[in-house]
């Protein structure tokens, strides 16, 4: 067991048959320092390139942990119920690895390092709720939706200009070799797609290693909800393609970023906190997700509630929007162009920055 985990589980234990019902992140916090010869913690670094997935799996762990104990967020907000940390005590002390706690670990990898000040119930909502990500059943049970959104992921991977762009963004954050001395280049047509189910509502997707995960929830809830039988399945298509394509090109940029520095630990803002030669780092940035998004789109654009406003309130052009996403189909370049349709944005200042693809959970209401 990782030291961490130890650490971690010990205080838990001990507040339990002790009858405390809180836990304080910074108790563990100075426990980790004093273990160190410099009293501090320090983030660790998780290869991109490590093979072993038990490996990476118990090395996530310690940096899940580590993550949260320097979170500035929890630093100033320490305190978690006992109940609330269930489910994370029991994942870190379960040994046996599947697909099913890969995702969990690595969802709980980028959100363990969110500043989530904007909504203090954020993180205690992730430590509750991330045992509910399950490997899609819901796959099977609408394979007209994910059987197209599986072809037009590997069209989205062959289009060359979608490739050159990420490129292009990642080029202007990191130099090629800042880290990596060969094998520079990340290879689009290895990365894979998996489903995930989970109750999580305003959770689309994240990044694993050569890998996007994918929430089935809101495009299941998108076409199957009674109230919005008033749209046409080629409507409903059109909007999940849209929505779709954002949230795979917004992690794209995580993934060839994370590639790049070979740390899967590394998120966007902290660039320039790295210990790599500050030549090499040209740029910090928010949210390369959602930079990258908007190189595409302009705009974080929320199609699911343009649907469902374009009855009254907008006038969604599906005939540009299906010429867009043909353009990608058939691996032309494409600039999407603002005036040729109306859409609902997303409130920027409300979007997390360095985890999941998250979007505000009203914007799920279809009503």
């Amino acid at each position: 067991m990782c030291s961490c985990i130890k650490v971690f589980s010990n205080i838990y234990e001990e507040k339990i048959k002790i009858g405390l019902d809180v836990f304080s992140f910074n108790e563990l916090a100075d426990e980790l320092k004093n273990m160190t010869p410099v009293k501090k913690i320090n983030k660790d670094c998780l290869s991109y390139d490590e093979i072993d997935t038990s490996n990476f799996m118990s090395l996530s762990k310690d940096c899940i942990i580590r993550n949260l104990c320097l979170n500035p967020s929890i630093q100033r907000h320490p305190t978690f119920r006992i109940k609330s940390l269930k489910f994370f005590h029991e994942f870190l002390n379960q040994e046996t690895v599947s697909e099913e706690s890969l995702a969990q670990s690595i969802f709980l990898i980028h959100n363990s390092k969110v500043d989530y000040e904007i909504d203090p119930t954020f993180l205690n909502d992730v430590l509750e709720s991330f045992s509910s990500i399950k490997i899609s059943s819901l796959v099977e049970q609408h394979p007209n939706v994910f059987n197209t959104l599986r072809t037009l992921f590997s069209k989205i991977l062959s289009n060359k200009f979608i490739q050159q762009t990420v490129d292009q963004l990642i080029d202007k954050l990191v130099k090629k070799d800042a880290v990596r001395r060969t094998n520079f280049d990340f290879d689009y047509e290895h990365l894979n797609l998996k489903f995930i189910d989970s109750e999580y509502s305003g959770l689309y997707g994240y990044a694993g290693r050569n890998l996007i995960y994918l929430n089935t929830k809101p495009f299941v809830k998108l076409f199957t909800r009674k109230k919005m039988d008033i749209f046409s399945s080629e409507q409903k298509f059109t909007a999940i393609k849209m929505s779709f394509i954002c949230v795979v090109v917004h992690e794209l940029a995580h993934v060839v970023l994370r590639f790049r520095l070979n740390d899967f630990n590394k998120s966007s803002p902290f660039l320039k906190a790295s210990e790599i030669n500050d030549d090499k780092i040209l740029s910090n940035i928010d949210e390369c997700g959602l930079e990258c998004e908007k190189v595409f789109f302009k705009e974080a654009i929320d199609w699911f509630s343009s649907l469902r406003k374009s009855t009254s309130f907008i006038d969604l052009n599906f005939e540009y929007l299906n010429q867009v996403i043909q353009n990608v189909e058939e691996g032309r370049k494409f600039d999407f162009d603002t005036t040729k349709t109306e859409f609902v944005t997303f409130d920027e200042k409300k979007l997390l920055k360095m985890a999941c693809y998250f979007r505000p959970k009203i914007e799920f209401r279809f009503n």
